[in-house]
C-alpha cells in the first residue's frame, strides 16, 4: 500500500462539480463529432489532442472539486489528504448513486465514485478482486465535532490481472 498525505488550506472555492460535469458532457460531444470525422490532416491532429488534453484537465477538476464539496459537508476549514493504492474486493456500489463499497481485509471503504473511476466500475462485477486508488479526506478542523470521519472518494478502480 502506498500513502501520499497533504494538508491543504482550502482558501479558494473551486467550480461547483455539477457544472464541470456539465462541461464535461458537452466536451464529449465535441470530442464524438471529432472522432467520427477523423484526423486527416495536422491541424485535425493537433485540434484532437488539445480537447483530449483539455478533458484531463477537466477530469482533474473535477476530482479536486469533489473532495472540496464532500469536506464541506463536514464542515472542515482544513483538511488533510491521503491517496491509498489498495488491492481489495469491490463489495458493493451504484454507478447511479456514484458510491462504491470496498472491502480490504476486515477494513471497509464506502464513498464517492469520481468521474473517472466510473468506466473501470462499469467493467468489473461485485466480489471482483481490485487494485483501487482511494483519495481520503479528513477534517483538521471542524467546530461541531470532536472526531472527524473520512471522506472517501474512488479514484481509480482495475480488475487485479491474473483474477
Amino acid at each position: 500500500m502506498t500513502t501520499t498525505t497533504h494538508l491543504v488550506e482550502i482558501t479558494d472555492t473551486p467550480r461547483f462539480s455539477a457544472e464541470i460535469r456539465e462541461q464535461l458532457s458537452d466536451l464529449r460531444k465535441v470530442i464524438e463529432v471529432a472522432r467520427r470525422h477523423g484526423t486527416r490532416d495536422f491541424a485535425s491532429q493537433v485540434g484532437w489532442e488539445s480537447l483530449i488534453l483539455h478533458e484531463q484537465e477537466l477530469m482533474d477538476e473535477l476530482a479536486e472539486s469533489e473532495l472540496y464539496e464532500q469536506t464541506q459537508k463536514s464542515g472542515a476549514e482544513s483538511h488533510q489528504h491521503e491517496t491509498l493504492r489498495l488491492l481489495g474486493t469491490l463489495v458493493g456500489g451504484s454507478l447511479e448513486a456514484g458510491h462504491f463499497e470496498l472491502r480490504v481485509g476486515d477494513d471497509l471503504y464506502t464513498g464517492d465514485v469520481a468521474e473517472l473511476a466510473k468506466a473501470g466500475m462499469r467493467k468489473l462485477r461485485f466480489g471482483a478482486d481490485v487494485e483501487a486508488e482511494v483519495e481520503i479526506a479528513v477534517a483538521a478542523s471542524v467546530p461541531s465535532r470532536s472526531e472527524s470521519q473520512p471522506c472517501y472518494v474512488l479514484r481509480s478502480v482495475n480488475p487485479v490481472v491474473g483474477s
